[in-house]
């Protein structure tokens, strides 16, 4: 169910509902001006969803809900671990390896290799074998690029396991 609601939420499959809808009333029904409006609004929302501006703005109340923390941030000082959440990299390319990474994986990976330098505190890095190439973890690649910065294996906790955030998060909970 979660799976269709989430589909459903997509303005691609929104415009082509609409498409079909319009399809639908202008090949069998007598309701030519129906089929048109249709047609004509998901063609609207599809050009408004793909405008950076617009998109933005529809993500904003999600993106902004929690404020940034400073790094003197009392919640922050308490902190004993960080934990980095899976993301995405790409196995099948001859790319250098900064480039593999996602942009938003790469901040996540960096933010959290700067804070555990800043705090000095273990990294929890969780995320299983999800990658077009299975027999990479994504643990493992990610423990690679902190090893390569600086950090030591006695600050890297790996739970290779996961391969969505509700299962990363129920391997390492207490």
């Amino acid at each position: 169910m979660r799976e269709l609601i989430q589909t459903l939420c997509s303005p691609i499959t929104q415009v082509i509902i609409l498409i079909c809808m319009a399809g639908f009333y202008a090949r069998f029904t007598h309701k030519k001006g129906l089929a048109k409006s249709l047609l004509f609004i998901a063609i609207i929302w599809l050009s408004l969803c793909s405008q950076y501006f617009f998109s933005s703005l529809l993500l904003q109340p999600i993106e902004y809900r929690y404020p940034a923390q400073a790094l003197q941030a009392r919640t922050l000082s308490t902190a004993t671990q960080i934990y980095i959440l899976a993301g995405y990299y790409q196995t099948s390319t001859t790319l250098p390896e900064h480039t593999r990474w996602s942009d938003a994986t790469y901040q996540r990976i960096s933010n959290g290799l700067f804070l555990s330098q800043y705090w000095d505190l273990p990294l929890i890095i969780s995320g299983g074998n999800f990658l077009r190439d299975t027999e990479q973890n994504y643990t493992e690649a990610v423990a690679n690029f902190y090893l390569r910065r600086g950090v030591t294996e006695n600050n890297l906790i790996l739970v290779k396991t996961g391969t969505n955030t509700y299962e990363e998060l129920t391997a390492v909970a207490p």
